[in-house]
């Protein structure tokens, strides 16, 4: 049976150090340990593993290099404004997870990513370019 591809954003990697919200906290390190038992494919961007490079050495993860076909579809999503803000990294993010035939787009940040503007505009994106349609959720949703 295939494993389902999880792309696991800043947000998520930054709440396992996050004493702030108890609950994403919480959330986040059992994800992280059903991660340790490689449950799932996990796709991470580079940069971003390594920002975070003492949590990402405790799971088995893909790293993923921004390449041209990444930030192609980062600019035609941000140019039909799928999400509400002009970030590119955000647009990066979610063309990362469409290029990576990924699963789910894990993600704690509800003002950009985990909203219905964005699942609905990532499902628009999906189907005008010929890609596998994407789960936005947070890490509570795949613990339970």
């Amino acid at each position: 049976m295939n494993k389902y591809k999880l792309f696991i954003d800043d947000s998520v990697l930054s709440h396992l150090d996050m004493p702030d919200l108890s609950y994403m906290k919480t959330d986040t390190g059992h994800l992280w340990e059903k991660l340790q038992n490689e449950i799932y494919d996990v796709y991470i961007i580079d940069t971003v593993a390594k920002a975070h490079e003492t949590n990402t050495t405790k799971i088995s993860y893909s790293p993923v290099s921004v390449k041209e076909n990444i930030l192609l579809l980062a600019k035609r999503c941000r140019k039909v404004s799928i999400f509400n803000c002009n970030d590119i990294n955000i647009y990066i993010n979610i063309a990362t997870a469409l290029i990576c035939n990924c699963d789910f787009y894990v993600s704690w940040d509800y003002k950009h990513i985990v909203n219905t503007c964005s699942i609905r505009g990532t499902k628009v994106m999906a189907m005008l370019e010929g890609l596998k349609d994407i789960i936005i959720c947070t890490p509570t949703m795949l613990i339970q």
